[in-house]
């Protein structure tokens, strides 16, 4: 590992050794899944995993990229961190973390979590194919993102409530992303700083990269990023927390690296996306940031009727979501002549 040079997640398996594997990562994402784990609770470290099977080894272990396809095997994973190999031998495992400062790695005990996520999640069902089904599901996935974070006409953030005050002192706020997320906060530029009054900039996150563009410690930079693992995002992510930002991360998944390695975040809770096209999380990220923008900008006399018309038109989103998918499973399979 010591020797190579990019982002990679490997596994390697020999004839050699028929009953051992490795697997390895740095820069990308890699997830142990444990079944037979039925009943655990998450907070147990990984040297609990065999008193809790059947046969005192995990029966089944699974290696993946992306939390949604060991969903339909098992709810506990473990995130593997850069520079550690995980040694899976005759049904034990063991983990080890390399050190650049130290010749011999180090055993690593961790957590297990329980990943919050039912199978019908990742099924099309009647459907005909994702991006329809996420693109109805809008009416729920906005509800979700928004449920328990707009109370009485105020918003509670609990990921950003300790950052708030340093959030509302710095320079500015830099937008980082790639792609969709991008557009998403290109999206809710206007409104953050008209709420905040906080000048704002956007950044691509691998432009930011090859101009090495100045970011500041008086400055709050905000990471979006759908699954949490966009390369080009988490190496930007490096690079201000190198330059001493504030971090903020705002992604959809749980546990990912984005939301490991920022200071403060929010998660848009929008549920698996498959669609290569985003759609609901698209909708659920210029949600949440335009309640971070009313959550900084709330000590503020002057926007307190804004806030208000604001926070009343995002109750009502999830309904009018609602009436347009309403409306095309009316028209649907209809001929319809002008």
């Amino acid at each position: 590992m010591r020797q190579l040079e990019g982002a990679y997640a490997l596994i390697f398996k020999s004839p050699h050794y028929p009953n051992e594997l490795i697997a390895c990562k740095r820069g990308s994402t890699l997830i142990l899944g444990v079944n037979e784990l039925s009943g655990q609770k998450s907070g147990k470290s990984f040297n609990d995993v065999k008193a809790l099977t059947a046969n005192g080894k995990p029966k089944e272990l699974f290696f993946s990229s992306d939390l949604c396809a060991i969903v339909e095997h098992t709810k506990n994973y473990l995130a593997i961190e850069d520079n550690e190999i995980v040694h899976i031998k005759d049904g034990s495992v063991s983990i080890l973390k390399f050190d650049h400062d130290k010749e011999k790695p180090a055993s690593v005990q961790r957590a297990l979590s329980v990943l919050e996520m039912e199978v019908e999640q990742i099924k099309k069902g009647n459907y005909d194919h994702f991006m329809q089904k996420e693109i109805h599901e809008q009416p729920h996935s906005l509800t979700t993102t928004m449920r328990g974070r707009l109370k009485d006409g105020a918003v509670l953030l609990g990921g950003l409530k300790e950052h708030l005050k340093t959030i509302r002192r710095s320079r500015r706020v830099v937008f980082i992303g790639c792609g969709t997320s991008y557009n998403a906060a290109l999206a809710a530029r206007t409104f953050v700083e008209e709420l905040t009054g906080i000048p704002v900039t956007m950044e691509v996150a691998s432009d930011l990269l090859d101009r090495q563009g100045p970011i500041y410690r008086e400055d709050t930079a905000v990471f979006v990023s759908q699954s949490g693992e966009t390369a080009d995002t988490l190496l930007a992510l490096d690079y201000a927390l190198e330059n001493g930002a504030l971090c903020v991360g705002i992604t959809n998944t749980v546990g990912s690296t984005l939301s490991r390695r920022t200071h403060c975040g929010i998660h848009i809770n929008a549920g698996c996306e498959i669609g290569v096209a985003s759609t609901k999380a698209y909708t659920s990220q210029i949600v949440v940031m335009a309640m971070m923008a009313l959550a900084i900008g709330s000590d503020q006399i002057s926007t307190q009727a804004r806030r208000e018309a604001i926070i009343s038109g995002l109750f009502s989103l999830p309904s009018m979501f609602l009436l347009e998918s309403t409306m095309y499973h009316a028209l649907n399979g209809s001929a319809i002549f002008c």
